[in-house]
């Protein structure tokens, strides 16, 4: 089953499984949604309710106390938006967690207007920033009760900074065929994304036929530039990503063969890596307990990130996601697992560890993380 956040006004409190709420219109649910109280729990209506201020859910909540607090409703959606949502919402209440802050409410920047009349004190966790400079999660606080007086946003994270990489390669003359016109050695590691998106080259004069430009990667060749007949802007052929680390070598070549016209040749190829010079990168993985009646703890070694350093810093968490074949994603929420990170090895990976907090567990977790 998939969900995507829907409205949700009024405030709930639940006894066991049935939820009360003041102001809340549940007739406008479905059987399966989901209620989710922002850094309490998670639970699923039983069936479709009959009456606006109460329903019942599937089980007794089995989180902590519910009483007057606003909440979100996940409805039927597309299985990629639920994870990305539930992902989301996840990672940011975890990141939040440990700076006391208590979340009230949460959901996209525009949805904050819905809010604009709580009392002071009152805060909405938006998931997709500020609606302006910032993309990530923050936080607003109601300044008083007058509509709509919020901070600035509140940003917790310590996020990691994208810094482009920009390689100007230029020329002012005609070129022989397979002729080498710009080699460059890198000083600290930096990643091209497929397609060169972002990446600029143009000719002073087009070429009288298409022409082809290969890059090369220490000799291999890794992609091209190319020239369309009578063309003064470029396209790419570059299929996936290339990391070049430290002294590694880039090349660009003429075409294979001489093309009177094409002259004035000049672009930049983007890259980026982040303020340590190494991309973060992140990742979804399955870790098995084992059979019934499993184990106490499960380890699982991330291997093969060569962007991986010393001094990155790693985090892990369990990730619901679609559910495995042994757990729903509920199961996943419900879990009391612990999960740490140890073993790190700069150029090659880590190591994850899902401890069960009580007695053993069985089977199947996914699991997220992600270093930078």
């Amino acid at each position: 089953m998939a969900y995507t956040l829907s409205p949700a006004p009024g405030t709930i409190s639940i006894a066991g499984n049935v939820i009360t709420g003041i102001g809340t219109i549940f007739t406008a649910y479905r059987k399966g949604a989901l209620i989710v109280v922002p850094g309490k729990g998670i639970g699923q209506l039983a069936e479709t309710p009959s009456d606006d201020l109460t329903a019942a859910l599937v089980t007794n909540w089995a989180w902590p106390t519910v009483s007057g607090l606003a909440f979100e409703l996940y409805a039927q959606s597309e299985p990629a938006t639920y994870s990305e949502r539930v992902r989301q919402l996840l990672e940011s209440l975890g990141a939040i967690s440990g700076t006391g802050i208590q979340v009230n409410a949460v959901g996209d920047f525009a949805d904050r207007s819905d809010f604009d009349t709580r009392d002071a004190g009152f805060t909405y966790l938006s998931l997709d920033g500020d609606g302006a400079l910032i993309d990530r999660p923050v936080m607003f606080v109601k300044e008083s009760a007058a509509s709509g007086d919020w901070s600035d946003a509140i940003d917790w994270q310590a996020p990691v900074t994208k810094e482009y990489f920009d390689l100007s390669v230029f020329g002012d003359k005609l070129y022989s065929a397979n002729e080498l016109l710009f080699r460059y050695e890198f000083p600290s590691t930096v990643v091209f994304t497929a397609g060169l998106t972002d990446s600029l080259f143009s000719a002073e004069t087009g070429p009288g036929s298409s022409i082809v430009l290969p890059l090369k990667k220490n000799g291999t060749g890794i992609g091209s530039i190319n020239f369309a007949s009578g063309a003064t802007t470029a396209t790419f052929t570059f299929a996936s990503d290339v990391t070049f680390g430290a002294g590694e070598v880039l090349e660009v070549y003429g075409p294979a063969s001489t093309d009177s016209l094409f002259a004035g040749f000049a672009g930049v190829l983007r890259g980026a890596r982040d303020a340590t010079g190494a991309l973060s990168q992140s990742g979804i993985a399955v870790l098995d307990f084992g059979a019934f009646p499993g184990n106490d703890v499960a380890t699982l070694a991330i291997t093969g990130q060569s962007r991986i350093q010393s001094t990155s810093l790693v985090e892990a968490w369990v990730w619901p996601g679609s559910g495995t074949a042994d757990h729903s994603p509920d199961e996943h929420l419900l879990a009391d697992l612990r999960v740490t990170v140890s073993d790190l090895v700069a150029g090659t990976g880590f190591t994850i560890n899902v401890y069960a907090a009580d007695d053993l567990q069985s089977g199947q977790f996914n699991v997220a993380w992600r270093f930078s």
